[in-house]
């Protein structure tokens, strides 16, 4: 699936005051013209709150799938029960969702979907199509990770959106993500998170930025990362009052070299288990049930095999 709403995706932070500026009293549910936003049917289930032109029952998949997915974040992440609601906007349709952003938001290029997140209102802006699903568990994520925290990094907000994006029987797994880091692989691409981290705004972020965001998260919560695991969560909570101005990468605790062979260990390890006889099966399964001859598309720094399973449950 080609990504339609990468270079804009977060107005958080440093970006909403700039946003702010250049539209005042237009991004705010409470300033902007409520003209043409969907009203006429609502859903209210804990911190979700949703306004679609379209009904929508509280038991439907859509909005079960959604209060699964603010429950895993939370749990997954540690993270307390959200503090502020997130308020999805569902358009019934890709012209009035277009036309509604153009007229309100008229800076933004066209997306799928938006998250714009400001002090009065954390909002997600989408419409109903084939894609909806994706689209909502990634910005609704966005906004329940900005309704607990402040002033999270940009790579970091964009690593945990694309972490919980897939649906929960992927168990975290992007295809595309994996597909194009191995490629990229191939190439002589290496990870470098102190790189990320010097991006500080949305317009800075490649397509090969949100794929690394995505394998550094998966990595790093992977819970057989006993070590890494707990510090990056740690670091997580340390925004649950304000920025934290130290670097992960400095928190971190490995030379730049080794948390990198991390990430290419993981991604090979992914590799094997995606080329093996059952091909895009479920990533929990464990890899002493992959053919032993099967082909992966990268190898290991230094050739070197593992047999650790992916856990985060």
């Amino acid at each position: 699936m080609r990504r339609l709403r990468w270079p804009v995706a977060w107005l958080a932070g440093a970006a909403v005051a700039l946003f702010l500026a250049a539209f005042p009293g237009c991004v705010t549910h409470r300033g902007q013209s409520t003209l043409d936003l969907p009203d006429a049917h609502h859903v209210r289930l804990a911190k979700l709150i949703i306004h679609s032109d379209v009904p929508v029952q509280e038991d439907s998949p859509l909005v079960r799938d959604l209060a699964a997915l603010r429950v895993d974040i939370l749990s997954t992440l540690g993270l307390p029960e959200c503090r502020r609601p997130v308020v999805i906007y569902l358009f019934e349709n890709e012209p009035r969702y277009a036309a509604y952003m153009r007229t309100n938001f008229p800076r933004l290029p066209p997306r799928r979907a938006f998250f714009i997140g400001t002090p009065s209102e954390l909002a997600v802006y989408a419409f109903r199509g084939d894609q909806m699903l994706i689209d909502l568990r990634h910005e609704y994520t966005h906004g329940v990770l900005h309704a607990s925290l402040k002033g999270l990094p940009l790579w970091l907000d964009e690593a945990l959106a694309e972490f919980f994006e897939p649906p929960r029987e992927a168990n975290h797994v992007n295809l595309e993500h994996l597909e194009r880091l191995a490629a990229a692989i191939e190439g002589g691409w290496q990870p470098d998170l102190a790189r990320l981290e010097q991006l500080s705004d949305v317009s800075e972020m490649q397509a090969l930025d949100y794929h690394e965001a995505w394998a550094w998260a998966y990595t790093l919560l992977n819970r057989n990362r006993t070590q890494q695991r707990p510090l990056l969560i740690s670091y997580i909570h340390s925004h649950r009052d304000g920025a934290n101005s130290k670097p992960f990468s400095q928190k971190l605790g490995l030379p730049a070299d080794e948390a990198n062979r991390l990430v290419l260990k993981q991604i090979a390890r992914l590799q094997r288990r995606m080329n093996g006889p059952h091909e895009r099966r479920s990533a929990e399964a464990d890899d002493s049930e992959s053919d032993p001859d099967a082909a992966a598309s990268i190898r290991l720094p230094d050739d070197e095999e593992d047999d650790e399973v992916d856990a985060f449950e």
